[in-house]
């Protein structure tokens, strides 16, 4: 298992963010509102909209520097109604890059994906209900590291039995919720080998999340753990595509201490536990210190 703990460094880079950003929101949080922006580490379905963008600076023990970085932007361009529910379409940017020899990553997504939320429009006061997230998303890819050019989709759903508000369930000072979700997925690529036939994949996937905040009255804008588990069962695989296992999952954990009101910046305590063949993460054990951000949309 590898460390990472690049303390002064990412101490000192926010504390220098937090003394410019402040409590109260600056004109670049007004116009993140207004154009309906968000930065998270990835935009891929609803269960990482909570997950902040994420960057680490490793510098190991008689080892080469190098650095972590797990950013997604996007914009909600369009947004609607109809009869028991709503939707929005969000264009989206990913980059998720890792140079450490042994793991690395470098891959590009750009598409979009389109939500459509089915829910009770009047629920009984003080109730919770079940709400129903339907998800396509469909992007261009460039995986310099493994598979090459290419296109992916993927259709999920996912069930949330509560409103839609920050930390659904628990009483007093201990709220939580869980995200669960399962989805479709499908891939292709040209390959990065001169000479080599294009492939592709399709996959099952199941997922979960826990966000925990566990002193929710006093530090609710303060302290959140995040625990995930994602699995993979790859139907079909050929081209750049044929050397993946069967079965592929990923678990990771975060403790984020946020350094601001608005959960906008945040130190935050990562272990990442198994591989992400969406986002070309090779199959790794590391623990991380890294500084994180979450601007606009709903925290």
């Amino acid at each position: 298992m590898k460390t990472i703990l690049p303390i002064r460094s990412l101490i000192f880079l926010s504390l220098t963010i937090c003394a410019l950003a402040g409590d109260e929101p600056s004109s670049f949080d007004k116009f993140l509102e207004d154009h309906g922006i968000v930065v998270r580490q990835s935009l891929a379905n609803k269960n990482f909209n909570n997950e902040p963008a994420a960057i680490s600076w490793i510098s190991p023990q008689g080892g080469a520097d190098s650095t972590t970085i797990d950013i997604a932007i996007g914009m909600n361009a369009k947004e609607g109604s109809f009869t028991g529910g709503s939707w929005n379409l969000l264009p989206k940017v990913e980059y998720h890059k890792n140079t450490d020899t042994g793991s690395k990553q470098d891959t590009l997504k750009a598409g979009f994906n389109m939500t459509c939320i089915f829910e009770d429009p009047t629920p009984p006061p003080g109730q919770q209900v079940w709400s129903h997230y339907l998800e396509l998303s469909a992007a261009y890819k460039d995986d310099r590291i493994k598979t090459g050019q290419g296109i992916s989709g993927s259709l999920s759903y996912t069930p949330l039995y509560a409103p839609l508000h920050f930390a659904s369930y628990g009483t007093g000072n201990f709220r939580y919720m869980l995200t669960p979700r399962i989805a479709l997925l499908a891939e292709h690529a040209n390959d990065l080998t001169a000479g080599a036939l294009s492939g592709s994949v399709t996959r099952l996937k199941a997922s979960v999340e826990l966000s925990v905040y566990p002193f929710f009255k006093t530090h609710a804008d303060g302290i959140e753990v995040l625990v995930g588990y994602q699995t993979w069962f790859n139907q079909s695989r050929s081209g750049p595509f044929a050397s993946d296992k069967k079965h592929q999952e990923l678990f990771t954990a975060s403790l984020n201490f946020y350094l601001d009101r608005d959960q906008r910046y945040a130190l935050g305590l990562d272990y990442t536990h198994g591989e992400n063949p969406e986002d070309g993460q090779a199959d790794q054990t590391v623990t991380s210190l890294s500084f994180k951000m979450k601007l606009g949309g709903k925290k």
